[in-house]
């Protein structure tokens, strides 16, 4: 939902997908960056694995990850095209 909002209104999106397709729910036409792991099983669009509620393609995002994909959001200019980051 706020990804969408804030799409919506113009603004750069920062996502992260696990089972969920990204190809078909990620924002398009704003400056953009999904960030999703690159698991054979994805997306699955499950609620977790095996329905557990967890998802081990989130975990296997790490926070090294998100923090560079933030940081270049403030360091490239608004003009940028949309990217997407594994």
């Amino acid at each position: 939902g706020p990804m969408h909002i804030a799409a919506a209104m113009g603004l750069p999106v920062i996502a992260c997908f696990g089972p969920g397709d990204y190809y078909r729910f990620s924002p398009w036409q704003i400056r953009q960056s999904v960030i999703a792991a690159q698991r054979s099983c994805q997306p699955c669009e499950l609620d977790g694995c095996g329905n557990s509620g967890d998802a081990d393609c989130l975990h296997d995002i790490e926070s090294r990850t998100l923090l560079d994909t933030f940081q270049a959001f403030w360091i490239l200019p608004e003009s940028t095209a949309c990217n997407r980051a594994s």
